[in-house]
């Protein structure tokens, strides 16, 4: 079992400042932190949770807002999933949001959940958490380019990456831009990895939805080895990719 280890985010934003001065989450199982909604762990995504987090002490976030986050991560209902973790920063600050992301990241693979992590981690304006947002932009584009191709529509892909690639995730990618040569390597090797552990128990579709409808998606049978070989060059795609990003003007 691959012992998983991210920025502590809460001790990060401990140190960070004034996002900290807000209330803490209580802890507990993973079967706790996930009580009440509809997402089912699979022992896998319970191993991952208690190795990142040393055992039984999983960020619970409160009620009525883990259930409907939840509900609304199941549905892939971003538009819904975003106003309940609205609500949720309102009253309780940052934290526990940023803790839903997390440990739904670790149990669910979801791509949607880490393009929401990036773009809130780098929203906290924390050095300390920048490698996180990187990381996490990372593992969305080596999503797409894996399990993209499940989708029938090939154009909805490439629209997704294109997506990545705009203005919604320019502080992430400006912290992409910026960050030495070393440690955005380490984030790239360490977001493919992630990308191949979390395979198993990713089902979210995101990338071939372009225009957040339903979408047709191929058989397993079909998609899973096409998938497989994109994984075999996922390093180099992505190196290309960073490549492209990084780029000076007039270059």
């Amino acid at each position: 079992m691959h012992a998983i280890r991210f920025v502590p985010l809460l001790c990060a934003l401990i140190v960070a400042g004034p996002v900290s001065a807000q209330s803490p989450v209580d802890i507990g199982s993973p079967q706790a932190a996930f009580a009440g909604g509809p997402i089912h762990l699979s022992l896998h995504a319970a191993t991952r949770l208690r190795a990142h987090f040393q055992g039984d002490k999983v960020p619970v976030v409160p009620q009525p807002f883990r259930g409907r986050l939840d509900t609304a991560l199941a549905g892939l209902d971003w538009p819904k999933l975003e106003a309940v973790k609205k609500e949720l920063v309102e009253k309780n600050g940052p934290v526990p949001a940023l803790m839903w992301e997390q440990t739904r990241f670790l149990a669910t693979g979801s791509i949607g959940v880490a393009e929401l992590h990036a773009r809130d981690v780098a929203a906290t304006g924390s050095t300390g958490l920048s490698e996180t947002a990187v990381m996490m932009w990372f593992y969305a584009a080596g999503v797409t380019l894996t399990d993209g191709e499940k989708c029938v529509d090939a154009a909805a892909r490439d629209a997704h990456l294109d997506r990545l690639r705009g203005p919604v995730f320019e502080p992430v990618l400006q912290i992409l831009r910026g960050i030495a040569e070393d440690r955005l390597t380490a984030m790239r090797d360490l977001a493919v990895r992630l990308e191949a552990i979390l395979a198993e128990d990713r089902t979210d579709d995101s990338m071939c939805r372009a225009s957040g409808s339903k979408t047709e998606i191929k058989p397993d049978s079909i998609w899973r080895p096409e998938a497989a070989e994109a994984r075999s060059m996922l390093t180099r795609h992505l190196q290309a990719l960073t490549s492209v990003m990084r780029r000076r003007p007039g270059r």
